[in-house]
């Protein structure tokens, strides 16, 4: 059996998170689902990491190994023919080394955030979006977003049910970025704590919806204390955007 890697793309809004769960919709549920029809046998899927329930996905990364005799562009045809009606979409097929691991072998993960930040908008620009009815200041924001670059310990933006041993991040890069009528948060990291972006976001936004000093959020940070956190951010305009390799 040849070791497959699948760039991936999701709509997050109808499962509770990537990973499969034995009595509740998944987004590895339906793919190792779509799988089984083809390879008529199951295929685990592994990951580069796991997406909460309702955060969706531009580029996931997943690798699975089949048994079936069948060309790359056959069987991306097949599993989308199956997917695409369940909002999953393969945007592309390679082979990969048995030793190729998804999670192991990922040196960086993108992760970008949506704000809708304008009374002028369709009702379904915020089906994936964030609203917030204040006028943002997006200087505010970047001098809190620097703040986050470099190696921290992240515990008061993680969940309580966090079991990393660690909770020292490394943040590569960090910025808001105006479009529109949107904000968009974009963040780089070699990796993040369960729910660490949404909870970072959600407290700068409320430092700022409230005129704080940009300085609050540097002592909430180092203060290593959940309790100082505010609240996390919806899930449902947060995107996992990009999963980079050497």
């Amino acid at each position: 059996m040849k070791k497959i890697l699948a760039e991936i793309a999701y709509d997050g809004s109808k499962y509770h998170g990537f990973q499969i769960q034995p009595t509740k919709p998944t987004v590895q549920g339906e793919i190792e689902k779509a799988l089984m029809k083809i390879n008529k046998k199951k295929a685990k899927i592994h990951s580069s990491g796991r997406t909460d329930k309702g955060v969706h996905a531009k580029k996931q990364i997943i690798t699975f190994n089949i048994n079936v005799n069948i060309q790359l562009n056959n069987l991306k045809k097949a599993l989308n023919a199956i997917l695409l009606k369940n909002s999953i979409k393969i945007l592309k097929l390679k082979y990969v080394k048995n030793s190729f691991h998804p999670r192991f072998n990922a040196q960086k993960r993108k992760y970008s955030y949506c704000i809708l930040n304008s009374d002028n908008y369709y009702p379904w620009e915020s089906y994936q979006a964030h609203y917030v009815n204040k006028k943002l200041n997006i200087s505010n924001l970047n001098q809190m977003a620097k703040i986050l670059i470099g190696n921290h310990d992240f515990t008061t933006f993680s969940c309580k049910k966090d079991k990393s041993k660690s909770k020292f991040r490394h943040i590569h890069f960090a910025k808001f970025k105006k479009r529109g009528k949107y904000i968009i948060f974009e963040i780089i990291g070699s990796s993040f704590l369960w729910k660490m972006v949404r909870s970072i976001i959600g407290t700068m936004l409320d430092i700022e919806i409230k005129n704080e000093s940009i300085y609050t959020f540097e002592t909430i940070l180092k203060s290593k204390n959940r309790n100082l956190a505010r609240t996390t951010a919806p899930a449902n305009a947060l995107f996992l955007d990009k999963v980079y390799y050497e």
